[in-house]
């Protein structure tokens, strides 16, 4: 699969003489398709190493934008996209995502020096990938003290794959139609996927929710099967199981965890694991 787009000039479309490079095509397809279908190209998740979910909303944004007021040059689409990603994260910028946008387009890296407002905010902004706020913490899904799998509440059905979308209208049209039968079936189906699921919230409503898998990111802990395992296991349920979290994910690695430092309240866990010798800090030699 490509992960870049090829900088070529093709023909502009009647203007007053201006050129459009490649970059202009393949970014006003990718829109119109977002427009169409909600999704946005696999090549840019798969470069930037993010789901599709946490990317979706700033499409969205750049989709309007686009709209409004289509960019002519470099400069224009960089702040563009910029903008996009500020609409959606106005205190947090996603560097990842603003890089690896103007990579899979063949738009210049030099966005700093693009013009003084957008380097005057590029400076101030603190960088991370992604966030994810959780619903609470399943205990039983702690499987060591490193690893866990957690949900986060879907808050737009458009950006699910279609045959999930498929599934969740027709379970509740026969929860409509009150065919218990095949709404139960339906929800087996939902819930044994590898990524969703639908939970009941604190005030009994239905939710569909994403589920990730979480690695903490920066220290080693016991595997459960070595000395100490079970019990740094049981200490990191105590922590954070019933819990909301904040989790700032770094990377997702070759098994689909995300690499991430987790927040519970006001405790930062890797920081209290290591505290109460139920993990190693990684050292890099």
């Amino acid at each position: 699969m490509a992960n870049t787009r090829p900088p070529t000039i093709t023909t502009t479309s009647g203007g007053a003489g201006d050129e459009h490079h490649g970059w202009f095509a393949a970014l006003d397809k990718d829109i119109r398709s977002f427009e169409s279908h909600s999704k946005v190209p696999e090549g840019l998740c798969w470069l930037i190493s993010a789901p599709e979910e946490s990317i979706a909303p700033w499409y969205n944004e750049l989709m309007k934008a686009w709209k409004k007021a289509p960019p002519y040059t470099h400069e224009d689409a960089i702040v563009l996209v910029y903008d996009a990603l500020h609409e959606v994260h106005p205190n947090v910028i996603d560097i990842t995502h603003l890089e690896g946008c103007l990579r899979f387009y063949g738009l210049p890296q030099y966005y700093p020096l693009v013009n003084n407002r957008l380097r005057e905010r590029v400076e101030n902004a603190f960088f991370f990938p992604f966030r994810l706020n959780t619903l609470p913490v399943i205990k039983n899904r702690v499987k060591d003290a490193g690893n866990f799998t957690v949900s986060v509440a879907v808050k737009n059905l458009r950006f699910l794959p279609s045959d999930m979308q498929s599934m969740i209208c027709e379970r509740r049209e026969a929860l409509r139609k009150g065919d218990g039968s095949r709404a139960s079936e339906l929800l087996k189906q939902i819930n044994s996927s590898r990524d969703y699921e639908i939970v009941k919230s604190t005030w009994n409503e239905e939710l569909v929710t994403k589920k990730y898998q979480i690695r903490l990111r920066g220290i080693a802990p016991p595997e459960i099967e070595m000395h100490y395992g079970p019990e740094a296991r049981d200490e990191l349920r105590k922590m954070i199981g019933g819990k909301c979290l904040t989790i700032s994910v770094f990377y997702i690695d070759v098994h689909r965890r995300c690499v991430a430092d987790v927040y519970c309240e006001d405790t930062f866990v890797q920081v209290r694991l290591v505290r109460n010798g139920c993990a190693w800090v990684l050292t890099c030699s």
